[in-house]
């Protein structure tokens, strides 16, 4: 009885065609065949003809019942016959129309999971590979670069830069303090804050809520110039009314960029300090924020922007 075998090979430029087939379809007849029919025409699927193995059974005798035979004989005959008789039930369900399409459904749906297998499964593990030989390829870059750089180490470059950073603000910090002890060279002070309120302002709300986002040295920087804008808005600093203003103000933009609940705490703190200072001193204007930079900051915040309130809430604090 003839038979077919089937010889399989995939051709992997033809995965992006069969990624867009879904196998639920080939529940349909027609769909199976027709894809079935692609598989052959691209050669990837090759028909080969054979004979099924049939085994040669065991010439039985013609079985008498009275011919005496013991019990262990029969019982091997019927065992034998009925071992031939599933063969050839199996050879003839073979050839039936069903068991073809089952068949052919069966291949289209290895052909499909073989495009599945190879665009999410073997792509990644090239990904990967390729990632991790990107990234050992950038850290030897680095260390050549570090080593030619006579930094001594890996985190040589970073430190130069935290060194300067550090110093550069401490240099700053020390300028704006002795403007504002000379009383005559105050407006050097107040312009340096003016303009770093008016580049706060103009930044994208929430432009430093992501710390994750942040170097260690940006995240060290913004801490230091908190620090110091807190010292100079207290009233016992040696800042003007100006300087202490624009301090506060600057420093509440800050804490409104970073957009976090404990900065904004940290600035009524401040502001609460300053009024405490402010109260038995009259020479010291005790307002340590503006109407007007006060309802900017509500309109950031998502608040009530009403004139009235951003005035109560000023002379409040």
């Amino acid at each position: 009885m003839a038979g077919w075998t089937l010889k399989l090979k995939w051709s992997d430029h033809l995965n992006s065609a069969w990624l867009a087939e879904r196998p639920e379809e080939l529940c349909q007849r027609d769909v199976t065949e027709q894809l079935y029919t692609r598989l052959l025409e691209t050669k990837e699927v090759v028909p080969q003809h054979d004979s099924f193995p049939m085994l040669p059974g065991a010439k039985l005798p013609d079985f008498e019942s009275d011919s005496g035979a013991a019990g262990a004989d029969h019982e091997a005959f019927v065992n034998s016959l009925l071992t031939l008789q599933l063969s050839l039930a199996a050879a003839e369900v073979a050839e039936a129309p069903f068991s073809a399409v089952l068949r052919r459904r069966l291949v289209v749906l290895r052909r499909i999971f073989h495009a599945l297998s190879a665009k999410y499964h073997d792509a990644g593990q090239a990904g990967s590979l390729a990632q991790s030989r990107r990234g050992s390829e950038r850290a030897g870059a680095e260390g050549e670069a570090d080593d030619s750089g006579g930094c001594g180490g890996g985190g040589g470059h970073s430190a130069l830069i935290a060194m300067s950073v550090k110093t550069g603000l401490t240099l700053v910090f020390a300028l704006l303090r002795q403007s504002w002890a000379q009383q005559s060279g105050a407006a050097i002070g107040t312009d340096v804050l003016q303009t770093a309120l008016d580049t706060v302002g103009a930044l994208p709300p929430l432009s430093l809520a992501s710390d994750a986002k942040l170097s260690p040295i940006g995240r060290q920087s913004l801490a230091d110039v908190s620090r110091f804008l807190r010292s100079v808005a207290l009233p016992s600093s040696t800042a003007d009314a100006q300087g202490r203003l624009l301090a506060s103000q600057l420093l509440l933009g800050l804490a409104v960029q970073r957009g976090s609940l404990r900065h904004l705490l940290d600035w009524l703190d401040m502001a609460l300090a300053a009024s405490t200072e402010a109260a038995p001193r009259p020479d010291v204007s005790r307002p340590v924020l503006s109407a007007e930079y006060l309802g900017r900051m509500l309109r950031v915040l998502g608040g009530r922007d009403t004139t009235g309130d951003a005035g109560h809430l000023s002379a409040a604090v």
